[in-house]
């Protein structure tokens, strides 16, 4: 077994790898290859970032913005999550989020305080922004992230591992891990193989150590959730077969904890949400 951690998306990130019969050199390189496409990831959709793609598209509404395949592709997923949603998922929040402190605010023109998943267009290289709204991928690109790192490691031959980005999990192959869910007081693992499994914290208030609250897209309002309702915390766990699912079904769950029919059907299950 090769575990190897560097902090990026503003977590350590692991990667393990379990093929005991590859060569170590070959193992390594495909580690740091992995950690490379993470890296792109984080520089092309980081909303904090003047000189990510995020960026230029949040700054210049009403335009076309050529973007990488790898933005273009994780736009076209939030899209339709949030679409199949009713915008529960909703990428185009940031206004919200900035109003209330809990991102820092990239452009200089007015914005609409929440959007809906319909002002984003996309063509194959490009999209654009038909209402002036602020795009945060933060809900979804942490999970798409370690997809693009295991599909990396798979390119390379790896053929058993896992990525693990703060608590947002994925493994493949033969390889599996006991995990304990965060927030769960009974303590029971849970083990993880061939899938992946994403936690969300919800808290009442705005503080430096959870920076933003969660946002409720589908009711056009600042809302945040039973447990923010309750003046209280929580924690979501999903599961899913991809990390950028589960990671983008956390935000549904916790804003729909008892409707399961949808889980279902966006193709997640939830684990935990207390």
């Amino acid at each position: 077994m090769i575990r190897r951690a560097r902090p990026l998306l503003g977590t350590l990130v692991e990667i393990g790898v379990t093929d005991i019969n590859l060569p170590m050199l070959v193992a390594n390189q495909a580690i740091n290859q992995a950690f490379a496409r993470i890296a792109c990831v984080q520089q092309s959709m980081s909303f904090h970032s003047p000189e990510s793609e995020l960026t230029r598209l949040n700054r210049h509404p009403g335009q076309w913005v050529v973007l990488s395949p790898l933005t273009i592709r994780v736009l076209r997923l939030a899209k339709a999550v949030g679409i199949a949603s009713d915008n529960r998922f909703n990428c185009t929040v940031g206004g919200a989020l900035v109003a209330q402190g809990g991102l820092p605010n990239p452009v200089s023109h007015e914005v609409h305080s929440i959007g809906e998943s319909a002002f984003i267009h996309l063509m194959p290289s490009k999209a654009m922004l038909a209402e002036p709204v602020l795009v945060t991928l933060d809900g979804i690109a942490k999970g798409f992230a370690i997809d693009v790192a295991v599909a990396s490691l798979k390119a390379k031959g790896i053929t058993s591992g896992w990525v693990n980005a703060g608590g947002d999990l994925r493994v493949f192959g033969n390889a599996s891990l006991s995990v304990t869910i965060r927030g769960n007081r009974k303590g029971e693992p849970v083990i993880v193989s061939n899938q992946a499994i994403a936690s969300s914290q919800i808290a009442p208030t705005h503080t430096e150590s959870f920076p933003a609250w969660l946002v409720d897209g589908s009711e056009q309002a600042t809302i945040t959730s039973a447990y923010q309702r309750q003046q209280s915390n929580g924690v979501v766990t999903v599961s899913a077969r991809y990390a950028w699912r589960a990671d983008a079904l956390t935000k549904i769950a916790a804003l729909a904890p008892n409707d399961d029919a949808l889980m279902q059907r966006l193709k997640g299950k939830l684990l935990h949400c207390a």
